[in-house]
């Protein structure tokens, strides 16, 4: 298949995404006794826990990070493994860039035996992503890295979500739709994975803090390398003051130092030698909590969180303003809950009415980890559709079915009613028959002609 590429287009590398679990199929008695005793190993690890009493900063949090390493260590010796390189040499000596699912210890490891081989990260765990950059800066012959993945999407339902219900075994379950684990949202939001990544990359300098849900700190939840910690870039918590949480420092700067309410909480060692990662132990008290980072002794950065009063008005964005009202154009409107200073709320639940005059669809809508398909059609005048907002923003996908302005209306109790006008514009390419791209451009270029014969087109 591999020389079949080269003859279509010789100038085009070949690469290819490798599973070592699908490679290694075969031989499941061996992987299994590869990983009998690191399995001993967690058992007693999680035994030992369950006999402690957890606070904020042992107990499940000693825990999953013991059992993250165990993990990994256990990952790494498979990745190494005499059999699992013999698995793959005869796929591997084939390629121009060999990419690996999963495989981190590859990457470096390949390199002493095959000077040569160039690699890439196929598919990777976004929790790794401080590790996977590094080795990649190191070695020239790792060019880069993919991550599963950068946006979520529908389907493998909650692979990365949280469950805290002790009688939830399964995955996913109805009416669970998004896999929950990409670093942004469906409705844009990015979550705290993303600001990690973007420090790791060296694109911010900035810190950015990430606090634990303070109502589900210290439960029990099944880990997995595709979920980051189920935290928030939010300091509202009402009802919740004096509670354990932990407030996370991502920060590529050599220390921080944390204040709340001005009060410091101590000052701690930052950037790539923990991983981008600082943790505060801390309990909850409304106000402002801030982050300073330092490097070389001088302050180059800060990141502040303040608590949200009640929410004061519905804060509204429209990605398009005008689209084509042919069923094809597509605005995404956002929704989010704000106080009087405009600082998102991510602990109130309201409910927001929606309504739409004429002939307009909103196409999806997406909250928390539900996605929501075909979810509304507007044909009458006063339709509408009634959702809740909780703690993260809505959006929604809204698409004209003729040219005409139609009225967008956002509704919450007891704040101000929000409207929009959606406006319908003309596509600058003909389509043609069946949206055939291809019969729009011949289309299009015929009437270019006509004019320029001074015709009437």
């Amino acid at each position: 298949m591999a020389n079949l590429f080269r003859s279509l287009d010789p100038k085009r590398y070949v690469t290819i995404a490798l599973n070592g679990y699908l490679a290694m199929a075969d031989q499941l008695p061996v992987m299994m006794e590869m990983f009998k005793a690191e399995e001993e190993d967690m058992k007693k690890a999680q035994a030992s826990a369950s006999e402690k009493k957890d606070d904020a900063s042992s107990g499940s949090e000693a825990l999953n990070a013991a059992l993250a390493k165990m993990a990994e260590e256990r990952m790494d010796k498979f990745s190494k493994s005499k059999a699992l390189s013999d698995a793959l040499e005869e796929i591997n000596c084939e390629m121009d860039v060999v990419g690996y699912n999963y495989l981190t210890a590859r990457h470096e490891n390949d390199h002493l035996e095959h000077p040569d081989r160039v690699v890439v990260g196929s598919e990777t765990f976004p929790t790794e992503i401080a590790r996977l950059w590094t080795i990649c800066k190191a070695n020239h012959h790792v060019i880069g890295d993919f991550t599963w993945t950068g946006y979520d999407y529908v389907g493998e339902a909650f692979i990365a979500g949280y469950s805290y219900d002790s009688d939830r075994k399964e995955q996913g379950i109805y009416p669970d739709r998004l896999a929950y684990c990409g670093d942004i949202t469906l409705n844009g939001y990015r979550r705290p994975m993303s600001y990690l990544r973007e420090i790791a990359f060296g694109l911010r300098k900035e810190p950015f803090i990430a606090v634990d849900r303070v109502e589900h700190f210290g439960q029990p939840d099944p880990s997995n390398n595709w979920k980051y910690y189920d935290c928030l870039d939010s300091w509202t918590y009402d009802g919740l003051e004096g509670k354990p949480t932990m407030a996370r420092v991502l920060s590529a700067s050599e220390e921080v130092e944390l204040f709340l309410n001005g009060k410091s909480l101590g000052r701690k060692p930052a950037g790539e030698a923990v991983s981008f990662e600082t943790n505060f132990p801390i309990n909850y008290e409304p106000g402002e909590l801030k982050a300073v980072g330092y490097t070389g002794g001088k302050e180059d950065g800060t990141f502040i969180l303040r608590t949200s009063s009640a929410p004061a008005k519905l804060a509204i964005s429209v990605s398009k303003e005008a689209i084509e009202a042919d069923g094809r154009g597509l605005s995404l409107i956002t929704v989010d809950l704000v106080d009087a200073a405009g600082i998102p709320n991510r602990w109130e639940k309201r409910k927001v009415t929606v309504k739409v005059e004429g002939p307009a669809t909103l196409a999806n809508a997406v909250h928390k980890r539900f996605a929501l398909q075909c979810i509304a059609v507007f044909p009458r005048e006063g339709a509408s559709l009634v959702h809740r907002a909780v703690r993260h923003k809505v959006a929604y996908l809204f698409q004209l079915a003729i040219p005409a302005q139609r009225p967008v209306e956002f509704v919450c109790r007891r704040l101000r009613l929000f409207k929009i006008r959606m406006a319908h514009k003309h596509r600058h390419l003909a389509h043609g028959p069946a949206g055939k791209l291809g019969v729009g451009i011949t289309q299009t270029r015929r009437h270019l002609r006509r004019r320029q014969n001074g015709e009437k087109v």
